[in-house]
């Protein structure tokens, strides 16, 4: 499970309840650039795995909207950037330890997060910063961001929008005044999160909600079979909220949901032997959503559209026509799928190897992406790409 950050307002437990050519990159936890360490020989249709570093850590990938950034977050060991086939670190002033990223922009140019130092003793403590170019500028006090908008612009907090250039731009509320945010449209216009439907935190009864200045405050409800849902993602316009529905009676029926202004909210089901599901988020046109599903020894990505319903990442890789991560030391190329590209056709999440050392993964299929990521695995014209940072 990756780590999630708290909501700005809310603090509860999230998880208490082609033929194509595919090249495979894997890194793990690291204390410094990583460095090539193993290469697996590829085959003569460039399909292949590589081993980019070795170690241990806690990590969360995301990936930029065009699909040509990834940022990697490894735990006490800061966020890195990985672009064009190189990586570089995420800017840290001086005073500070690391960074972690939350969110980033479209285009990858500007993102969220929080510079984090660590005292004698081991505490640690954080200041909120936006990163232009990978220049962190600090957040006004007590604005924690929470996702940032396709220009890069506007910044989604636990009480409002806020704007590089114009300041606080929207302030809103719940009913109950009780409520998380989660994720902001593209268009920095809607943003969703989960709110409280009995007045209080402390029973764990959620609803998910969309807001904009245009329509309020909008609770989204649960499809008939569920009591409580979540917000985790929305699309760029605002017209599709991804999530997962639950009961408080039966903490183990966590099935991924998808909410549509046309149908409400409908239930994405999991994958066959699964018992849970969740869905963390969706692409640009709400066509595509990835999540995770549990129940089993080991988790699985999963990636969800109408025509295919819900299936592994290790399926899709597969469907495409491409070779999977060595099982001998990944029994899954994805266990959990965070952030999806626009076209929803590169996937970052994580996995797990052998030792049970949580790496980061990028998963890719087609070649319609920038040439920064298409050189990453190979070139343009030659080795194309369908990747995994792990």
């Amino acid at each position: 499970m990756q780590e999630k950050r708290n909501f700005a307002c809310l603090d509860f437990p999230l998880n208490s309840l082609k033929p194509l050519s595919l090249t495979v990159l894997v890194l793990a936890g690291f204390s410094a650039l990583p460095a090539v360490v193993a290469a697996q020989e590829r085959s003569p249709t460039g399909v292949g795995a590589q081993i980019l570093s070795e170690g241990t850590a806690s990590v969360q990938t995301i990936v930029s909207g065009d699909g040509a950034v990834a940022f990697i977050y490894a735990t006490r060991n800061g966020s890195y950037i990985y672009k064009g086939g190189q990586y570089s670190p995420v800017a840290v002033p001086e005073g500070y330890d690391y960074a972690w990223v939350y969110d980033v922009n479209q285009d990858g140019s500007a993102w969220i997060g929080a510079l984090v130092s660590v005292d004698s003793e081991g505490y640690s403590s954080s200041e909120y910063v936006v990163w232009n170019d990978n220049v962190a500028t600090f957040l006004p006090e007590g604005l924690t961001p929470q996702a940032i908008s396709d220009e890069g612009d506007v910044i989604a907090f636990g009480g409002g929008l806020w704007s590089q250039t114009e300041g606080t731009i929207a302030t809103f509320t719940s009913p109950e005044n009780l409520f998380g945010v989660e994720d902001l449209s593209g268009n920095g216009k809607t943003v969703v999160g989960s709110h409280s439907t009995d007045g209080s935190n402390l029973k764990y009864s959620y609803e998910a909600y969309r807001w904009s200045e245009e329509t309020g405050f909008e609770s989204l409800g649960t499809s008939p079979e569920f009591e409580d849902s979540r917000a985790m993602a929305v699309n760029r316009d605002g017209s599709i909220v991804v999530g997962y529905e639950y009961d408080q009676q039966a903490p183990s029926r966590r099935i991924a949901s998808r909410w549509s202004e046309s149908k409400g909210m409908v239930s994405l089901g999991t994958l066959d032997g699964y018992t849970r599901s969740m869905a963390l988020d969706v692409n640009a046109d709400g066509s595509v959503v990835v999540g995770s599903a549990s129940g089993q020894e080991i988790d699985q990505g999963v990636r969800w559209t109408e025509s295919t319903g819900m299936i592994s990442i290790d399926q899709w890789l597969s469907d495409a026509g491409v070779e999977l991560l060595d099982e001998s030391v990944y029994p899954t190329s994805m266990t959990q799928a965070n952030s999806v590209s626009d076209d929803g056709e590169v996937v970052a999440g994580e996995t797990i190897n052998a030792s049970g050392d949580e790496v980061a993964v990028l998963a890719r299929i087609s070649h319609s992406h920038p040439a920064s990521l298409a050189d990453w695995a190979g070139g343009r014209h030659g080795r194309p790409v369908a990747a995994l940072i792990a």
